[in-house]
């Protein structure tokens, strides 16, 4: 029997003394309870380091990497801002580069979630599982028995507990942040936030003692969180699947993404300039209303690793699909051009 799933608005929880609001107040009173039966808690957050991002509240601006259109994340053990794409560290930066005020940290990540957790708790004994701390293969192997034998009460970690897990002892699953894949600008987004919900449920209740999952979410009444919080797939689906029939998305369509990068923005922009043209030509030939194309246009992520980013979105169906298999080959032959790359 899978364990009941509760929605917890952070919109109207209080925060922690002006503070980023980590632990709400119904997933504290879980976790307490938790801790005096002698048992176990799973915390899911998918977000390393301590704090995501730097804010500049006068100017609006936040502090990106140099290389990649990407915030920098703190990571408090290395005391440095890492881009979490290119892997480049830099220095904690102190002001907006662009109006010179001092700049502030936002958001959450594990290290942070650790910090207030074990404020809360100081008996709990915490194991943090992330890409920082699980460094060789053995580490990870190692952490899980470790958390299996009961040398710890909390396991908290990224996407790496949030599957494939038993253990008897733990009757509380708390996501900290389950709306990150909703603000992805993917047709996939709501797929994926069930997918995810479902998924961390499964690790609790796997015993007789029973369990329950505590979901932290500014998006309450979102479909997808509604639909996972009842376990209910035949729900969502349902819905999603309308929704994916009205803009002939995938099962009803094709969906086909081509990218393409350059050091130099505007050998991008030319580049998927060249490959929209070469495109409407073929429609116009004798594709009809069955293919459109989206773009092209900058990505979610405009420059990484210091390359400019633009893409193209094709939506058509099988049939025209292999017409233009030789126009996609011809693309993919290009340097810097990539067919997609999902």
């Amino acid at each position: 029997v899978l364990p009941p799933v509760k929605l917890v608005d952070m919109r109207i929880e209080k925060a922690e003394k002006g503070h980023w609001l980590v632990v709400s107040s119904q997933l504290k009173f879980a976790l307490k309870n938790v801790l005096e039966k002698k048992e176990q808690a799973i915390l899911f957050l998918n977000q390393r380091g301590f704090s995501p991002a730097w804010y500049c509240r006068p100017c609006g601006k936040t502090i990106s990497c140099h290389t990649c259109d990407v915030a920098l994340t703190y990571h408090r053990w290395r005391k440095k801002a890492l881009c979490h794409y290119c892997l480049k560290e830099e220095p904690m930066p102190q002001c907006c580069s662009t109006c010179g005020h001092k700049v502030e940290m936002v958001g959450v990540g594990t290290e942070r979630v650790e910090d207030s957790v074990q404020r809360l708790f100081p008996q709990a004994r915490i194991l943090r599982m992330d890409r920082d701390t699980m460094l060789r293969r053995e580490s990870y192997e190692k952490a899980l028995k470790d958390f299996g034998d009961g040398k710890y009460d909390v396991l908290l970690g990224t996407q790496m507990v949030a599957k494939g897990l038993d253990f008897p002892k733990v009757t509380l699953v708390g996501v900290l942040n389950a709306d990150t894949s909703l603000h992805q600008p993917d047709f996939r987004s709501s797929e994926r936030c069930f997918n995810l919900i479902a998924q961390v449920a499964g690790r609790a209740g796997r015993s007789s003692l029973g369990g329950q999952v505590i979901v932290q979410t500014w998006m309450p009444d979102h479909p997808a969180l509604l639909a996972a919080a009842k376990h209910d797939y035949d729900r969502f689906s349902a819905l999603e699947l309308v929704e994916r029939s009205d803009f002939g998305y995938p099962p009803f369509g094709e969906v086909l993404r081509i990218s393409f990068e350059s050091q130099h923005q505007q050998r991008a922009i030319e580049m998927s300039n060249e490959a929209t043209n070469a495109l409407k030509e073929l429609i116009a030939g004798g594709f009809g209303q069955t293919t459109e194309y989206l773009g092209p246009a900058p990505p979610p992520i405009e420059k990484l690793r210091g390359k400019y980013r633009r893409q193209l979105l094709v939506k058509t169906n099988r049939e025209q699909l292999l017409k233009l298999r030789p126009l996609l080959y011809k693309l993919a032959e290009q340097q810097g051009v990539t067919v997609d790359p999902l």
